[in-house]
């Protein structure tokens, strides 16, 4: 049996998460192919039709993308077809999977499933199943169909090594997602400008933020306005690698989420995910998403958009050295029990294993 995982980009520096899934199955002998929209090395292109047709309407233009799809996987012999996303992906999905005669599924994340998917139930009752990566993304699709399974994303952990933490005289914090609303990054740059009153008492700071987007000229002027230049920098997209080496050099991870004005939200970002395997104290927004990981015996919560808690949260990492490395041995301890890819992935191979 070979079934097609659909993507809008592959790869992608921001779905490694979606290349891990792939990775582990593989692994596990399940035969794969990858397409995408904007494919790259390791994924077939999905062939649109002209762009043009996009004025006649979205929903035709997928239409005919997936059925021009579905002639490409009835000649590779695919027998299933997994949308990695809600969106557009799982329509050019549903109509390949209609083309071609054959069964599909589609998974639901984030911003796919509260601001971009529509027609859910239609989808659920199409699709064989959907995966849900969070507790919430789950209880929203089981409205529409009883066929979801929760699938939290999970991690390589042999390429995550656990560092004792150790208080430091200074707290060198990270952070580590889009720049855009939903991340919360304007909430950490006014925390971190209380923090900064906190300096005289004995206690320094730097912090970096790690990745790009539209809010970029924003938050780098309210670092100027809070005089917070010398002390934070926004270094821009990197490298999977070079992310998780930055990791390695902080001691204080932060995740500010919030949701935004569209709606948008998190789901369970992989990079607390990525910290707390790392050892890194977690200091995050009590947020739908990271519920299905923390709480207060894995990270230090704060209400989201509250600045004044955030750096409250801060600064009880940095006063409660005993407390903080507790709940770093915690976070690793649940990630390895919940959160581990080689396990995870068996549910996935176990639902696809059911279509034969």
């Amino acid at each position: 049996m070979t079934i097609a995982y659909l993507f809008e980009r592959f790869p992608s520096p921001t779905e490694t998460f979606l290349a891990r899934e792939v990775a582990a199955l593989r692994q596990r002998n399940v035969s794969i192919e990858v397409y995408a929209l904007d494919a790259g090395d390791g994924a077939q292109k999905i062939e649109t039709p002209s762009p043009a047709l996009k004025l006649g309407g979205k929903a035709k233009f997928f239409r005919v993308a997936g059925e021009k799809l579905g002639l490409q996987l009835q000649k590779r012999g695919v027998s299933h077809v997994h949308a990695t996303w809600a969106n557009h992906i799982a329509d050019i999905a549903q109509h390949a999977a209609q083309s071609a005669g054959i069964t599909w599924s589609f998974a639901a994340h984030a911003r796919d499933l509260w601001v971009d998917g529509s027609d859910f139930s239609q989808k659920m009752k199409s699709a064989q199943f959907a995966f849900a990566c969070t507790r919430a993304g789950e209880s929203e699709l089981q409205k529409h169909g009883e066929n979801v399974l929760y699938v939290p994303h999970g991690l390589p952990l042999d390429n995550f090594p656990f560092e004792t933490w150790e208080k430091e005289r200074e707290t060198r914090i990270i952070g580590v997602g889009r720049l855009v609303e939903k991340k919360g990054w304007m909430d950490l740059i006014a925390a971190l400008g209380i923090c900064q009153r906190l300096d005289n008492r004995g206690h320094t700071f730097r912090a970096q933020i790690i990745g790009d987007g539209p809010l970029r000229p924003l938050l780098q002027k309210q670092i100027g306005a809070l005089g917070l230049q010398d002390s934070v920098v926004l270094r821009g997209a990197l490298k999977a690698e070079e992310v998780v080496a930055a990791m390695q050099e902080a001691n204080c991870f932060v995740l500010p989420s919030r949701r935004a004005a569209d709606g948008d939200r998190d789901g369970l970002a992989n990079v607390l995910l990525e910290a707390g395997a790392l050892g890194l104290p977690l200091v995050t927004s009590d947020n739908d998403g990271a519920r299905d990981f923390a709480d207060e015996s894995t990270a230090f919560l704060f209400p989201s958009a509250d600045a004044s808690a955030l750096a409250g949260a801060i600064n009880r990492v940095r006063t409660s050295p005993a407390l903080t490395a507790e709940r770093c041995c915690a976070a690793r301890k649940r990630i390895e029990q919940h959160f581990d890819i080689a396990k995870n992935a068996g549910i996935v191979e176990r639902a696809f294993a059911s279509l034969i």
